[in-house]
C-alpha cells in the first residue's frame, strides 16, 4: 500500500517520465527504502513510468472497477428476485382462499406454512436472535433445511393432487364436482355445460365432421380448456370428441331404425351422422352398443329389440 500510494503521488503530481522517474527515486530514498540503485534499476523505473504503461494500468483498474460493479449489480438483480419470486409464492398460496374447498384449503395452507418456516428461519432467527459466531455456522444448515422442507412439502403436494384426480375419475360426475368444486363453479359449470347440450341438439353442430373444441368455445365466446372441463364433469364421455361422437352415435341409431334411410348403406349413414370416415363410425358404434352398425340394424329388423327408438324428424 505504501508504495502504490507513493506511485500515485508521483503520477498525478509531475508531468514528464524522466520527472516522475527522478522523483520517485527521491521518494524512495527519502523514505529510506532503498540506498543505492544502478543504472539498470534506474532504466526499469523509468521504463514504467512511460505513459503507455501509465495507460495499460488505467485500462486494468477499470476493468477491475467494472467487473466489482457487475458483480453488485447482478448480487442485487438476485435478491430482488428472490424476493419477488417469495412474494408470489405466498400470493399464490392465499389468492381464492375463500372460494377453494376444504381440500385445497388444506394444501394451501401447507405451502403457505412451508414458505413462511423457511424465510423466518433464514432471517429472523439466523439474523435477528443468533450471535454473529453462531449465525455464520448455523445459517447455511438453517438454508439447507428449509430448502428441504419446501421441496418434500412440495413434492408432497402434488402427490396428494394425483391421488384425488385418480379417484375423481372412479367417481360419477355428480360426486366428483360436488367433492372437488365449489357450489359457484359448479353452477356455472352446469350452465355452461346446459349450452353445450343446446348447441349440440338444437343446432346439431356434431354433424359437422371436423367440429373441434376450439369451434365449439367460439360459438360460447368461452375458452377450450372451460368446455373440455364442463363436459368431463357433466356428462359421462372422458373428452370433448368422445361426447360428440355420442350424440352421432345416437344420430345414427335413428338413421338405422328409420324407414326414411332403411336403403341408406352404412357408409352413408357414417356421414350423415357427422363422422369423417366408416372406420371411426364403427369403432364409436361398437363402444357404445357393443355390436357393429350393420349388426344393429339386423337385430332391430328382426324384432330383437323390445323397445323401438323414436323416428328421426325428416
Amino acid at each position: 500500500m505504501r508504495f502504490i500510494r507513493d506511485v500515485g503521488a508521483v503520477v498525478f503530481q509531475t508531468s514528464s517520465s524522466r520527472t516522475r522517474s527522478h522523483c520517485y527515486l527521491q521518494r524512495l530514498n527519502c523514505h529510506g527504502c532503498v540506498t543505492s540503485i544502478d543504472s539498470t534499476s534506474r532504466q526499469s523505473i523509468s521504463l514504467f513510468f512511460r505513459p503507455r504503461y501509465l495507460r495499460n494500468l488505467q485500462c486494468n483498474l477499470a476493468y477491475l472497477a467494472s467487473i466489482q460493479w457487475i458483480k453488485g449489480a447482478v448480487s442485487e438483480i438476485t435478491q430482488l428476485l428472490s424476493s419477488t419470486i417469495l412474494a408470489l409464492a405466498f400470493w399464490e398460496a392465499v389468492r381464492g382462499f375463500n372460494q377453494a374447498n376444504k381440500i385445497s384449503q388444506y394444501q394451501r395452507l401447507l405451502f403457505a406454512g412451508s414458505f413462511f418456516t423457511g424465510v423466518f428461519s433464514c432471517t429472523v432467527v439466523a439474523e435477528g436472535m443468533l450471535s454473529s459466531d453462531i449465525s455464520t455456522q448455523i445459517r447455511p444448515w438453517l438454508v439447507v433445511s428449509s430448502a428441504l422442507l419446501i421441496t418434500l412439502v412440495t413434492c408432497g403436494i402434488v402427490l396428494w393432487q394425483h391421488l384425488l384426480r385418480r379417484q375423481a375419475i372412479q367417481l360419477s360426475p355428480s360426486k366428483t364436482a360436488n367433492e372437488f368444486m365449489s357450489e359457484p363453479a359448479m353452477a356455472e359449470e352446469e350452465q355452461l355445460f346446459r349450452q353445450i347440450t343446446l348447441l349440440m341438439e338444437r343446432e346439431r353442430r356434431f354433424l359437422q365432421h371436423d367440429l373441434k373444441t376450439i369451434d365449439i368455445a367460439n360459438a360460447l365466446q368461452v375458452s377450450e380448456y372451460k368446455i373440455s372441463r364442463a363436459i368431463r364433469v357433466m356428462s359421462p364421455a372422458a373428452n370433448v370428441n368422445q361426447y360428440i361422437n355420442g350424440h352421432r352415435v345416437c344420430y345414427a341409431k335413428q338413421l338405422l331404425t328409420s324407414k326414411h334411410s332403411e336403403q341408406w348403406t352404412i357408409l352413408v349413414i357414417s356421414l350423415e351422422s357427422g363422422f369423417a370416415s366408416l372406420a371411426p363410425f364403427n369403432r364409436a358404434f361398437k363402444a357404445s352398443e357393443g355390436c357393429t352398425p350393420n349388426q344393429y340394424r339386423q337385430r332391430y329388423q328382426n324384432k330383437e329389440f323390445t323397445t323401438r327408438l323414436p323416428p328421426i324428424n325428416s
